[in-house]
């Protein structure tokens, strides 16, 4: 798939570079979910507390960042998206759309500028009851129907709602499971089944997904990107990660945490991602949207 040696291969700081540093505010200090789109990356910082939330919008190409605005309260403080730890971005019909993984809903924004404007929302379930999804991403987008990757845990699900619904509700259906218990990398397998589950990104058959944690030394915090081919899904195995899709990160730079959210891919195939990051522990207002250096996603030209 891929012959890039950036990957299998652990990467420090010189393998990926801060686009932009997203500040706090509002008491808004802890980074979730982020989606590229054009030439913008969105990435959200929480309220510890999930009350609020804000939205940065960063050039992808300048580093310049303002704060997304609230059409419904003229403001930039967003009070419905609770934990807000996974987002897409996509076009539909000429219009530019965020979509918002909040626990069993998706929330639909339509991108004005730096203005967003509600859409629409979906009720995620499984079994009849609400279906509470770490991470969310648009899969398919056909003519009558759009189709959905949910994560919980290390499962993925499916679900579908017809093009042009703006409410109702969304069955999920398992299409997999997500081992990352042998991944490959530096001329052998780590198992970091021990790391705590981020966001999702999808391309085409290809899902990357962020996991962080401390494996074996508890001073370093590290992250992991592991990319998976789900055309190999048929709704009970459990899927490896690619050997070619692995990207293993150790953040010296800011010791105190470095703790990837989500990822994404650009239109150039340049790979995104946000982070939560301190120089002590406990520290504050050093998150980030970050590239990563000389690195072209296979699919992309």
């Amino acid at each position: 798939m891929n012959t890039n040696p950036i990957t299998k291969t652990t990467l420090r700081d010189d393998a990926f570079t801060t686009i932009a540093r997203t500040h706090a505010a509002d008491g808004c200090s802890s980074t979730q979910g982020m989606a590229v789109g054009g030439d913008y990356i969105y990435s959200i910082q929480i309220k510890s507390d999930n009350s609020k939330c804000i939205m940065h919008r960063v050039h992808r190409f300048t580093g310049e960042c303002c704060l997304m605005t609230n059409a419904d309260t003229d403001s930039t403080i967003f009070t419905n998206l609770r934990h807000a730890n996974s987002m897409d971005f996509r076009v539909l019909d000429g219009k530019d759309f965020l979509l918002v993984s909040v626990s069993d809903k998706i929330i639909v924004w339509e991108i004005d500028g730096t203005v967003l404007h509600p859409y629409a929302e979906f009720d995620i379930r499984y079994n009849g009851k609400p279906f509470i999804t770490s991470a969310m991403n648009v899969y398919k987008i056909e003519e009558d129907t759009i189709t959905f990757l949910f994560k919980w845990g290390r499962t993925l699900s499916t679900g579908s709602i017809a093009r042009g619904e703006r409410s109702g509700v969304i069955d999920a259906t398992v299409l997999c499971q997500l081992d990352v218990s042998r991944v490959p990398l530096n001329g052998g397998e780590q198992d970091f089944s021990s790391f705590v589950n981020q966001g999702i990104c999808c391309e085409g058959d290809i899902v990357l997904i962020p996991i962080t944690g401390n494996h074996k030394d508890e001073t370093i915090n590290q992250a992991i990107i592991l990319g998976y081919d789900i055309s190999r899904a048929d709704g009970t195995n459990t899927l490896q990660p690619e050997p070619d899709l692995v990207f293993h990160m150790i953040c010296e730079e800011y010791p105190g945490l470095f703790e990837v959210e989500d990822c994404d891919i650009a239109d150039d195939g340049k790979m995104y991602f946000n982070a939560n990051r301190w120089l002590v522990k406990w520290g504050s207002d050093y998150d980030g949207v970050l590239v990563m250096n000389d690195y072209t996603f296979p699919s992309k030209k």
